[in-house]
């Protein structure tokens, strides 16, 4: 939190010789070091056009519910984390899930996705359900061996068989992945690069619900108000 650290250093430079003796100032530059050490990272701010990202249209006979979880028990390492979730998710919602870490938002994500099995009660998903995940580690799990548009293409055609590798370098160009970038191994890009294509990989294939688990990780400024828009 920089304005906690702001004010605990202004603390410190103000009073702490004076008022709070040799040891507390001390303890207190000791608090703003752990800030710090333990905060995010800030994003980086990158040079050149803003990042585009247009995702594309939802697959026809999208249904009114999408998914829901009946009494739902997600159990992680046999440990009860969260216990009889009734949640119901419709088209056109927007849901925001807040909550400290270990709270347990990833494992309701990950119950969702099914990546979870539920230890109880149900998951029912609507007719035609297009799901897209997005997660927090899906840029390092990519093959770090393969060139960056040929992991989108591979990811891509899964999906649409006909899609080109001229598509997927415009997609990847478009976030900021231009020219001999596309053509890089993943293991040669940078931690921000490998997000993008991960996010390239994800936005080429239609969907009607969309799952993001901490999406703005290692983005830089400009391409997460893109993703935010």
């Amino acid at each position: 939190n920089q304005e906690e650290i702001a004010r605990l250093q202004g603390f410190v430079d103000r009073f702490g010789a004076k008022t709070m003796g040799a040891s507390q100032a001390q303890s207190r530059l000791k608090q703003i070091e752990k800030l710090e050490k333990d905060g995010p990272a800030a994003p980086q701010i990158s040079d050149g056009p803003k990042p585009v990202l247009k995702l594309p249209r939802p697959p026809p006979g999208t249904p009114k519910e999408l998914l829901t979880l009946r009494g739902a028990d997600l159990r992680w390492e046999n440990q009860l984390i969260l216990g009889g979730v009734n949640l119901k998710v419709e088209k056109g919602m927007r849901i925001a899930v807040r909550g400290p870490n270990g709270a347990g938002k990833s494992t309701l994500l990950s119950g969702l996705s099914q990546k979870l099995p539920l230890a109880a009660g149900e998951r029912i998903e609507g007719d035609n359900l297009a799901m897209g995940v997005f997660t927090q580690d899906l840029a390092q799990d990519l093959d770090q061996t393969a060139r960056a548009v040929d992991v989108v293409t591979t990811a891509a055609r899964d999906y649409d068989a006909t899609i080109s590798d001229e598509t997927a370098r415009s997609v990847l160009g478009a976030l900021g992945l231009r020219q001999e970038k596309a053509l890089r191994l993943v293991g040669h890009l940078s931690g921000g690069e490998k997000a993008r294509v991960a996010l390239a990989s994800f936005v080429l294939i239609p969907h009607n619900f969309l799952l993001l688990d901490e999406p703005t990780n290692h983005l830089d400024a400009a391409t997460v108000s893109t993703l935010v828009d």
